[in-house]
């Protein structure tokens, strides 16, 4: 996953007006679709774990399907902030990409006047 942020944030970087508009949409569907939906969603076998030392194997299952999103049902966490350091800096390890990657194309868009709604409700959450 940090390869493929890495990746987006360079072609974001390099070619703002080619990138920021057709994954703005994307990344807001797929965070409305979260949004809409009342159950969990399934985290996966790389999502952080209390007392995970390794990461999974292939033969881990697996999301039914991709998920792009990063948001998190309060009720999948496993402990409280500050409980268990290494489990607070692995869900850090986690989601900072992400969240670094939406930081760098609000400032794409905003230096390039390519500002939208999608744009503020994504670096809001």
């Amino acid at each position: 996953m940090k390869r493929v942020v890495k990746v987006l944030k360079e072609l974001v970087t390099l070619l703002p007006r080619e990138t920021v508009g057709p994954v703005v949409p994307l990344l807001a569907s797929c965070h409305s679709s979260f949004l809409e939906s009342n159950g969990l969603m399934t985290t996966g076998p790389y999502f952080p774990r209390r007392g995970q030392k390794t990461y999974p194997t292939k033969t881990t299952v697996r999301p039914q399907r991709p998920i792009l999103q990063m948001f998190l049902h309060l009720s999948q966490l496993e402990a409280s902030k500050g409980v268990d350091p290494e489990y607070d800096q692995a869900l850090l390890d986690f989601f900072l990409p992400y969240h670094q990657f939406v930081e760098t194309l609000f400032r794409a868009a905003l230096s390039q006047g390519l500002m939208s709604q999608d744009l503020v409700n994504l670096s809001e959450s």
